[in-house]
């Protein structure tokens, strides 16, 4: 059976491609504990910052979009053609605490930390 939210990322995914717009989709490939959105849920976000869908509760979302905007929001941090992004939030019940973790890559010959930095920010907002 298909999943018609599905569908409409996709369908909305080509109409940012027909407008010449750079279109990245992220898809939900392994969750634990308890996540709010399961394996093989979606989301798509366009060069402008524009997005379509869900891949958790919002924070992970906030962590793509912090890591896609880091040259609008750090002073000489130039955009990069980023690769991959990847948020992990582990929550300590001991201490009431937050890990947040970050991976960024990119082929450019450039170091991704500021993207990192960004995307743990944002994912604690």
């Amino acid at each position: 059976m298909k999943n018609s939210f599905d569908e409409k990322i996709l369908e909305e995914a080509n109409d940012w491609i027909k407008a010449n717009q750079k279109v990245v989709l992220a898809t939900v490939i392994q969750t634990w504990g308890s996540s709010p959105r399961q394996v093989g849920s979606r989301m798509i976000v366009n060069e402008t910052g524009d997005f379509s869908g869900s891949v958790s509760g919002g924070c992970v979302e906030s962590a793509v979009l912090g890591v896609k905007k880091t040259s609008e929001l750090i002073p000489l941090c130039h955009p990069l053609p980023i690769d991959h992004t990847a948020t992990k939030i582990v929550m300590n019940e001991v201490d009431n605490s937050l890990e947040v973790f970050c991976v960024v890559s990119a082929v450019a010959k450039t170091g991704v930390e500021m993207e990192a930095i960004m995307g743990v920010n944002a994912a604690l907002v």
